[in-house]
This record gives structure tokens, C-alpha cells and sequence, in this order.
């Protein structure tokens, strides 16, 4: 019997989310695509990528690029807002052209994204509209990107409620749930070994560093309680270098690639059940 729909949720978490394109590309080598995405930041723009067409072999030629500073200069607008260190406007404008510009009802995966209303804190899910536009505010960390306003809302990462929508899937109709998490159970706070390579997004990356351990102490309590209420037919925890985080360790995205392909080989079996029936 062909199993329902099947979707691939995908968690934020900065350079660690590269290993999602591992999953994707160790998925596809086995005939295996899920029929709808939702992610959060990370995972919000590696889903969004897929869904509108782009190929794998296309995403990890981009994540490489990624490892030149030079290259990844060119995406910072490094002009401090009132509301974030980074205005975001280049990345929006990438966001649109890797994404052709195109709008939800568009894309060849039905695809979902979770935000956050900043004054309210409701979960915002994004189904509609502009794709670009809607992953610049699933990835909108708050402090570091400016926030983005759809709708009359003020939107920022939906990791600070959500950094693993398997919720979300479920409204949009799957039947069964892999869902990827790449947020750190545990990992060094500060020192120097903290993954500062040379290509951090932002200014004083140690003190980034603690604030994001913070925030992933945070996210990871909240994952598990909504994995209690809404629980995954398969979870994935590829195991990223500890010391790779949200905003450092550009360099080793070879390494969250390759951790995101390995991981699907130790849950083949199940995945197989999934995929199969």
C-alpha cells in the first residue's frame, strides 16, 4: 500500500542546518522524496530551496560557496538597524533570486514555514505569499537580523517557538513525519576552540557564541515538549561537530553535509518503512 503523504520537517540552527542538504542528498540517492516540506530558519531556507525545484547537487554547490568569506560578505548588509545588526535587504534580494521569486501556490512542494509575532508571540505559520520574503522572517534572529513585517505583524525566527514545526505538517495533511533536528544537546559555551574560523556572520562571535548557547539550551527544552504533543514518525539528529554553531563555522560545512548523509544511513531502516511501506 502507498503510504500517505510524507513530509520532511526541517529545524533551524544556523551552519549546523547545512546537514539538512546531507539528508536531502542521502535521501534521493535512495528514490525517496517527501511529498511536502516545513522548516524553520535554517531548515525554513534548505526546505524552501527544495520545494521550489532547486536540486540538491545545485544547494550543496551553493552551501560550499558559502565557505569563502569573500562570498559571504557579499550577502551582509553590515549597516546596524534600531532593530538588528544586520538590515537583511542583500539576503532578501539573494532569498528571491536563488528562489526565482517565486510565491507559495507556485512552487512544486506544497512547503510551510514557521515565524513568530514578536509583540504577541503567536507561531505564524507562512503558506502564502512571496517565498523569499517569508523565509528572510523564519530566519530573522532576533538581535542579529532585522525583523520583517508581513501582514501587519512583526516577524522574527520561528525557533523561538517552534524550531521543529512537525505540528505544522500535520495540519498541512501528512500522514507520517521525518523530522530533522539540529539544534545541540550540548556543546562549548566560549574558548578558543568555539568554532570562530575566520567566517562568522557577526561581530564578536564568542560573545554570539554564549548568547546562542543560551538560546539553544532554550529551543532544545521546547523541541522535546512539543515532540511529547506532536511526535515524529522518525527524528534525525545528524551528529554535527559540537562546535560548529548558529553564526560560526562556515568552513565546515563539508562536515554538517556529510553528518546529515551518515545520519539517514543509521535510521535507513526506518526511513525505509516511511518511504516503502
Amino acid at each position: 500500500m502507498k503510504p500517505g503523504p510524507i513530509a520532511l520537517t526541517l529545524s533551524g540552527g544556523g551552519v549546523r542546518g547545512f546537514a539538512h542538504i546531507g539528508v536531502l542528498k542521502a535521501l534521493e540517492a535512495r528514490g525517496w522524496r517527501p511529498d511536502l516540506l516545513t522548516g524553520t530558519s535554517m531548515g525554513g531556507i534548505v526546505a524552501a530551496a527544495y520545494a521550489s525545484g532547486m536540486t540538491v547537487a545545485e544547494m550543496e554547490q551553493e552551501a560550499l560557496a558559502l565557505t569563502s568569506l569573500r562570498y559571504l560578505a557579499r550577502l551582509l548588509d553590515r549597516k546596524p538597524t534600531a532593530t538588528g545588526l544586520i538590515a537583511g535587504d542583500r539576503l532578501l534580494q539573494y532569498f528571491r533570486t536563488k528562489l526565482r521569486r517565486a510565491r507559495f501556490h507556485e512552487l512544486p512542494l506544497p512547503l510551510g514555514l514557521m515565524a513568530v509575532d514578536c509583540d504577541t508571540g503567536e507561531q505564524v505559520p507562512l503558506r502564502e505569499g512571496d517565498v523569499a520574503l517569508a523565509v528572510r522572517a523564519t530566519m530573522a534572529f532576533p538581535g542579529v537580523f532585522a525583523p520583517v513585517e508581513i501582514g501587519g505583524r512583526t516577524l522574527v525566527d520561528g525557533g523561538a517557538s517552534d524550531n521543529l514545526p512537525v505540528a505544522l505538517a500535520r495540519e498541512m495533511g501528512a500522514e507520517r513525519v521525518v523530522a530533522v533536528d539540529v539544534c545541540p544537546r550540548s556543546a562549548p559555551c566560549v574558548g578558543s576552540e568555539n568554532s570562530d574560523d575566520g567566517t562568522s556572520l557577526v561581530p564578536a562571535p564568542r560573545l554570539m557564541a554564549l548568547m546562542q548557547r543560551g538560546f539553544d539550551l532554550i529551543m532544545a527544552t521546547l523541541t522535546d515538549l512539543r515532540l511529547q504533543q506532536f511526535p515524529a514518525d522518525v527524528l534525525i539528529r545528524p551528529a554535527v561537530p559540537a562546535n560548529v554553531g548558529t553564526f560560526t563555522g562556515f568552513t565546515r560545512i563539508p562536515e554538517c553535509i556529510a553528518a546529515g548523509e551518515e545520519a539517514v544511513q543509521q535510521h535507513e531502516e526506518a526511513l525505509r518503512r516511511i518511504f516503502e511501506g
